[in-house]
């Protein structure tokens, strides 16, 4: 189930970026897919001109001040100024990490090995523990939605400011780290899909469409999921979303959505009623839960729920807990 968290972790991530990348002064419908192309495509554009020396070539671009340029480049020039920012407001020193982060991801590669997206993770996390503003204590966050909603005011707020003066503050200090530290984890994953770089069958490679069918069977194989013999699974169980089924009649608030998941897992396998609460206790429910919510965090109290496209079936949803609910089912 592993592979499954990756994903989930990634398109959260991704979600985080195109939010923050949106202009907060406009309305303007945001597609996670659009800011990850454009990411793809530019570095894609690079190993083209070397393919033998894809690895290489990439990480010339994930160099500290190329990975700045590279934001610019590809239209996300508030990503710079995010950094700017951080700087600015507490002397953060966004390049020594950036540097750092850089040398830790190059060991893990160098000899022509291959990492993967959570070894990626935890070398970013890892560093940023000695670059992280201080904390500030306040009430309980949301998490990086928050984070991201502090930013932006920030951004509008410095937008209506002609000498654009930074606002200095610790909580927006902390807030801006935390979101820089999921931008670089990003973009050093799709960085290093796009060379090659990561194992077999990662869940990064598999969300980019970086696998060849070859690749990708091999991959079934390898690491094929833990399977559980508990919960039988209904007729058509597997079936894909067809265009409408990705819109759910279900309140959009976190008792709704956390509904329609509970029923998604009912109308998969039998044998979970009665286990409502068993089933919304477990981590991975909780993941899938937080992403369904992200997804549709700008329209709440709808009366229909949107369903985020990495999943592409229901039992896709619920394979990604359903193991968990076999672990404490009586």
């Amino acid at each position: 189930m592993t592979n499954t968290s990756d994903k989930i972790n990634f398109y959260m991530d991704s979600l985080i970026v195109e939010s923050l990348v949106r202009n907060p002064l406009t309305k303007e419908a945001g597609i996670v897919s659009d800011i990850i192309e454009k990411v793809k495509n530019y570095f894609s554009s690079e190993t083209k001109k070397d393919p033998n020396n894809k690895v290489d070539s990439i990480m010339r671009l994930l160099e500290p001040t190329a990975i700045l340029v590279m934001f610019s480049a590809i239209g996300m020039p508030v990503i710079g100024f995010v950094v700017d920012y951080a700087i600015s407001t507490s002397g953060i020193d966004i390049h020594g990490f950036l540097k750092s982060v850089y040398n830790g991801i190059k060991s893990l590669i160098s000899g022509d090995k291959k990492t993967s997206s959570q070894e990626t993770d935890s070398v970013v996390e890892n560093i940023a523990q000695s670059f992280k503003p201080p904390e500030v204590e306040e009430k309980p966050k949301k998490g990086s939605l928050r984070d991201v909603r502090i930013i932006k005011l920030a951004i509008i707020q410095n937008s209506m400011n002609r000498n654009y003066k930074f606002i200095k503050s610790a909580s927006i200090a902390s807030s801006l780290f935390k979101v820089i530290v999921i931008i670089i984890k990003w973009v050093f994953k799709i960085g290093l899909a796009s060379a090659g770089a990561l194992v077999l069958g990662d869940a990064t490679n598999k969300f980019l469409g970086l696998e060849t069918p070859s690749t990708l069977e091999r991959a079934k194989t390898e690491l094929a999921p833990v399977l559980q013999t508990k919960f039988k699974p209904k007729p058509n169980a597997d079936r894909r979303f067809i265009s409408s089924e990705l819109i759910q009649n279900y309140t959009n608030t976190r008792e709704g959505i956390s509904d329609m998941l509970v029923d998604f897992a009912k109308s998969v396998y039998n044998g979970l009623d009665g286990l409502e609460s068993i089933i919304k206790s477990t981590p991975g429910f909780k993941a899938v839960l937080d992403t369904v919510i992200w997804h549709n965090h700008e329209t709440p109290g709808d009366l229909v729920v949107f369903v985020p496209g990495i999943f592409k079936s229901k039992k896709e949803i619920v394979d990604s807990f359903i193991v968990e609910v076999v672990e404490k089912a009586p």
